[in-house]
């Protein structure tokens, strides 16, 4: 025999009790609340760190763009994710960014 939980009850109890209705298919399933995600300070910095190095990359001129991609073309890796991978712990630190590839191939 399906037992269906009476919506009435369960519904305005979803925030208190940890478990809301949910409908699933053709039916209506009990499932635990979602919460939202917690970020550690590390990711916060992370994160604002990829950002800044990010929109440091997009405003760029055309001419700096191409000097990356130019710079250690032998590797897999040129153009934005050298100036990513340069730029994040920058960023990270709180040093400015560097804007033109360095003058020597890093080892």
């Amino acid at each position: 025999m399906k037992v269906t939980p009476n919506p009435d009850i369960l519904w305005p109890l979803g925030p208190i009790s940890g478990v809301i209705l949910a409908p699933y298919h053709d039916t209506t399933i009990v499932r635990p609340v979602y919460r939202e995600p917690t970020r550690s300070q590390c990711q916060i910095l992370n994160q604002n760190a990829f950002r800044n190095a990010d929109l440091y990359w997009q405003n760029l001129t055309t001419i700096q763009k191409q000097a990356w991609r130019d710079w250690r073309k032998w590797d897999k890796l040129h153009g934005y994710p050298w100036f990513m991978r340069i730029n994040i712990p920058l960023a990270r630190a709180g040093d400015p960014p560097m804007l033109e590839p360095p003058p020597y191939p890093p080892g």
